[in-house]
């Protein structure tokens, strides 16, 4: 599942960010992973969006994860 997030984003999916999911320092050769993965409706009551409604099965799928950037989740 996280590998088909990141195959198809190139940055964070805030509307108008551009900050890329990963940073590459050449000079020392370093990848760091700049976002975070959240849930668009969340599994928790209470949460953020939360849907009683929405299926227990699918909180953790693709139609419901994106990735945002730590400013943005």
């Amino acid at each position: 599942m996280v590998e088909l997030l990141f195959a198809t984003a190139r940055a964070c999916a805030y509307p108008g960010c551009s900050i890329p999911l990963v940073f590459i320092d050449a000079d020392h050769r370093v990848r760091e992973v700049a976002v975070q993965i959240a849930h668009i409706r969340s599994p928790k009551p209470g949460g953020p969006r939360y849907d009683p409604d929405f299926p227990a099965d699918k909180l953790n799928s693709e139609e419901n994860l994106l990735l945002l950037c730590g400013v943005h989740h």
